[in-house]
């Protein structure tokens, strides 16, 4: 009997109860339900390296464009350390005496070769590159939280418990442990090189709005007065310059350069806020500028359509096609009585609020053309990239022998001579008198392009003339040659988008008499402005507004500027007074 109840003891005991087992599915149910949600944050969280991932492509573009600035600041003060190295050189052999040599050598000995300085300035680049590393590492640390982290180690570990029945090998988990670490090394590099690329470079949204615009009409120089007036609008209206591409033109084709190809960003900044078209339609206009809310501005209803026709013609179409800018609808702003003038620039802000249009984006620069005399000093904030400088230092140098110059441009490209008469020159004119293509609507009182700059606004300088639009080869001759004769200059620099004239300068300023007479092969308009700007004296085109840069420049720094056909002396004489 006692026998027979233990036994009934014993085999309840060790048979589970209905209960027991309900209980038990319950736990495993809770269990698979938890790992279910466990995995769904490892999926969540792969999607999100998934999506770093992508952005960190993104911005490899901008990185590279980085590294090229850096590489081109290494350039440039390569160049400098081996210009002062230079110079030091001759100090040493034009000091007077052995004593003052031989106490003067031991301070740069450690430093004489241009070689070793570049080595110490890397050096002291890559020191500091390491201390900002470490910043960094030390930021991220602190911002990102490592108990997510450590939680995927603890679902692995569950589902390893789970499938080896209960038990992991104590050297089986090593291994585990040795390759979550090398994910989480794996994760923390991709955390930090988006630190890097995204923080380092990714900018907040403006929320007063951004102003974009196709600089579509003229050459370099008319796009540069035409910018000088965009920024000063863009400042009032309080909105950020979207910077466009340079749009040039040549026989075959037409080519977007990137506006830092050209200027500097960092002193544009200092000025007013603007970001490049390209990385505006990146980071920007997915944002706030969606396909579906591209509108587009203009003054006037095309004679096309019933919109503005945004993407008529060429350069237009080429240039929002090369963004994948369509617009979805128009507005053309003079309806509403409003134009670009300066005295109606408030009344953007009221018709227009970057709430209701987060972007501006203007079929052509609302900026004036010519320039207006209020905007010529933010000239000042064009500055050339060190590449530019680079290329026009290393010209005067080789070239023009690193002495002071004078410098020439002459405006007498086809554009400004009609066919005809480009036809008579190539004939040496025996048809006689040409009227040339842009001189041919002067009129004495009437300015043309940028004739203000030396005839003034109210003509209280002079009135237009042919001579001054497309002055004689004689003329030209005669004015280089009483220039030189006054200044004192051996060297002239040419520059053109045609005919520089090089043979006939030589002819009146010979090499045997000590002069030089040179232009750049090919003559690149930048670079050409650049060692323009640099020149003792500038004669150039009253009319042109590629010349009418370099004097802008010029005049900031306190340099003379002269113009073809045009009494400078009587000019300079009414200033003074």
């Amino acid at each position: 009997m006692t026998s027979s109840k233990s036994y009934k003891y014993v085999k309840l005991d060790s048979e589970p109860s209905t209960s027991f087992a309900s209980r038990t599915i319950e736990q495993q149910e809770l269990i698979i339900k938890s790992q279910d949600e466990n995995l769904e944050k490892i999926g969540a969280n792969v999607r999100v390296l998934r999506d770093m991932s992508a952005k960190i492509g993104f911005e490899i573009e901008e990185q590279s464009i980085m590294l090229d600035d850096l590489n081109a600041d290494l350039d440039s003060t390569q160049a400098k350390m081996a210009t002062v190295m230079n110079k030091m050189g001759k100090v040493m052999h034009m000091s007077a005496g052995k004593e003052a040599s031989i106490n003067f050598k031991p301070n740069i000995s450690n430093i004489a070769n241009c070689t070793d300085m570049n080595l110490i300035v890397r050096i002291l680049l890559y020191r500091m590159r390491i201390r900002i590393v470490l910043n960094i590492n030390r930021s991220i640390e602190r911002t990102i939280s490592c108990r997510n982290l450590a939680s995927l180690f603890l679902i692995a570990r569950q589902w390893l418990l789970l499938l080896n029945g209960g038990g992991v090998d104590e050297c089986f988990e090593r291994q585990i442990r040795m390759a979550f670490t090398f994910v989480l090394m794996w994760i923390g590099i991709v955390v930090f090189s988006l630190f890097i690329l995204v923080a380092g470079h990714q900018k907040e949204i403006d929320g007063n709005g951004y102003l974009v615009y196709c600089p579509c009409m003229g050459r370099f120089g008319n796009q540069v007065e035409q910018f000088l007036g965009t920024l000063s609008f863009a400042k009032h209206i309080n909105r950020t310059l979207v910077l466009p591409p340079f749009i040039e033109y040549d026989s075959t084709q037409t080519k977007m350069i990137r506006f830092t190809d050209y200027f500097q960003l960092k002193p544009l900044l200092k000025y007013h806020r603007a970001i490049e078209m390209s990385k505006f339609i990146r980071d920007v206009a997915p944002v706030i500028w969606p396909m579906n809310r591209r509108i587009g501005f203009c003054y006037y209803e095309s004679s096309h359509s019933n919109g503005c026709d945004m993407k008529y013609g060429n350069p237009f179409q080429a240039f929002w096609d090369l963004y994948n800018v369509d617009f979805v609808s128009y507005e053309i702003y003079s309806k509403n009585g409003l134009t670009t003038d300066r005295p109606q620039w408030d009344l953007w802000l009221e018709r227009y609020p970057a709430k209701n249009y987060p972007v501006l984006a203007f079929k052509g620069a609302p900026g004036a053309f010519p320039s207006n005399p209020e905007d010529h000093a933010l000239q000042k904030y064009l500055v050339w990239t060190p590449n530019v400088q680079n290329k026009a230092d290393t010209f005067i140098s080789e070239n023009l022998r690193g002495q002071p110059f004078l410098g020439v441009h002459l405006r007498n490209n086809r554009d400004w001579v009609n066919h005809f008469s480009f036809f008579c020159l190539l004939l040496s004119k025996p048809f006689g008198h040409f009227q040339p293509n842009v001189c041919q609507y002067i009129k004495p009182k009437w300015h043309l392009f940028c004739s203000s700059q030396c005839l003034g606004k109210n003509f209280e300088h002079g009135i237009m003339t042919m001579e001054l639009c497309l002055p004689s080869e004689e003329s030209i001759l005669s004015q280089v040659k009483e220039a030189i004769a006054r200044t004192g200059l051996k060297v002239l620099f040419v520059a053109s988008e045609y005919n520089h004239m090089i043979n006939q300068f030589t002819q009146i300023l010979p090499k045997k008499e000590g002069y030089t007479v040179a232009r750049r092969y090919p003559d690149h308009a930048q670079i050409s402005l650049a060692i323009l700007a640099k020149s003792k004296l500038f004669i150039c085109n009253c009319l042109s507004s590629f010349t009418a840069m370099v004097k802008r420049q010029r005049d900031l720094q306190g340099l003379p500027t002269e113009f073809w056909g045009f009494n400078n002396t009587q000019t300079k004489q009414h200033d003074e007074l």
